[in-house]
């Protein structure tokens, strides 16, 4: 992480948060994303909706991430607008003598001011990173060169003739002898 200044618009004061349910929306863009050093996402358009419900010292948080991130085609490298849309719950428990946190239970200790929400919305929306972008995958058409699907064509042609005509200087160097 760069700086955790910009950050602290994801703040959320506990001390002065009531008991009762509450709303926070963001808008996480590129400039979001490069607040993050390691981040693979650099053009995004999403909103998230928190909600948030305080029970005395246990904060459940609801998150609702919908939108797009740009990432680009494995195949042909063009833009994809890659959709976002997520629904995640995570439990934030104030205790005085706090546990090792989860996945779904944050521990904070109990003279804890300030929750930042900022990284627990970096890690979700990059969980919705794919394996592979492809544009077919994502409903768009591919804009790939025919030059590859005819490079593709013919590589699959070669390989299924079964003749495999051997450079004669590969019989050469299976007769020299290492021992």
């Amino acid at each position: 992480m760069k700086t955790a200044q910009p950050l602290s618009a994801f703040d959320i004061a506990l001390t002065s948060l009531p008991n009762g349910e509450h709303r926070f929306q963001y808008h996480l863009d590129g400039d979001f994303f490069e607040l993050f050093e390691a981040s693979l996402i650099k053009k995004a358009d999403i909103k998230v909706d928190c909600t948030l419900v305080r029970q005395g010292n246990r904060i459940d948080c609801r998150v609702v991430s919908n939108g797009s991130m740009d990432l680009p085609c494995d195949r042909c490298l063009e833009s994809l607008a890659w959709p976002v849309d997520d629904t995640s719950v995570m439990v934030v428990q104030l205790t005085e003598s706090p546990a090792e946190s989860t996945d779904e239970i944050l521990y904070l200790p109990l003279g804890e001011t300030r929750l930042n929400l900022a990284h627990y919305f970096y890690e979700n929306i990059h969980l919705h990173l794919p394996l592979r972008a492809v544009c077919g995958e994502s409903g768009l058409p591919c804009k790939a060169p025919e030059g590859f699907e005819a490079l593709a064509n013919q590589t699959a042609s070669a390989t299924n003739t079964g003749t495999d005509a051997t450079d004669p200087r590969w019989e050469q160097l299976k007769q020299i002898n290492f021992s």
